[in-house]
């Protein structure tokens, strides 16, 4: 016995960036990099509020902090420059437990979807290098969607994709905008921390908090 078999659920959604794939961390750095390239310093607690977001959500998140001068497009594409090339020669590995919890899903007749705010494009090219391109019954990905994380559109979407009520739906994230996406869609949000660890908000908006994604 483990854990999900305690959980009175239907389907599993997942954020992909730091959840399914060891990716955070690497973004992170390279994000870094052509921020510094275009001479400005973007701090870790710059980057885990930018956690999650998507399209004009982080561009305006951004803008806040720097004001409006902050070339975001040019720093955008050289960070997805900069991550073409090391993931090209260095496939995005898969974080622990993601294997044995999609098999127990599948064995058990759990509908599953990829909720992530990364492009399909980029997010297709990642989960092939990886390997697991065909591991989700759906994919949602960010540019699919009118809004961003912490709006919980994008696990609405999935959860009704998959035709299960998000109500019996377990959503496993990493990210603190994930998370609040999760908790506002009325799914049973998940954490398993990667970068950062949870707040006291976080915890109370989360129905479980736990180590990696598979624990007996």
């Amino acid at each position: 016995m483990n854990i999900y078999d305690n959980i009175n659920f239907q389907g599993a959604l997942f954020d992909m960036d730091g959840l399914v794939l060891d990716t955070e961390k690497i973004y992170h750095r390279e994000l870094k990099k052509a921020g510094k390239f275009f001479g400005y310093e973007i701090s870790d607690e710059i980057i885990c509020g930018a956690m999650g977001l998507c399209g004009k959500a982080s561009s305006d998140y951004f803008y806040s902090i720097f004001g409006y001068d902050f070339p975001f497009d040019k720093i955008h594409n050289k960070k997805t420059q900069l991550l073409d090339k090391y993931f090209d020669k260095n496939p995005p590995k898969i974080k622990t437990g993601f294997k044995r919890l999609i098999s127990y899903l599948k064995r058990n007749d759990k509908k599953t979807a990829l909720a992530t705010s990364t492009k399909r494009e980029t997010a297709k090219r990642y989960l092939q290098q990886a390997g697991i391109f065909n591991a989700f019954d759906e994919i949602v990905c960010g540019d699919e969607i009118n809004n961003s994380k912490p709006n919980p559109e994008i696990f609405i979407t999935a959860a009704k994709k998959i035709n299960i009520d998000i109500k019996d739906c377990i959503i496993f994230e990493d990210s603190f905008n994930g998370i609040r996406a999760a908790a506002a869609a009325g799914g049973k949000p998940i954490m398993v921390p990667d970068t950062i660890n949870p707040t006291e908000e976080i915890k109370s908006l989360c129905f479980r908090i736990q180590k990696t994604l598979w624990t007996l």
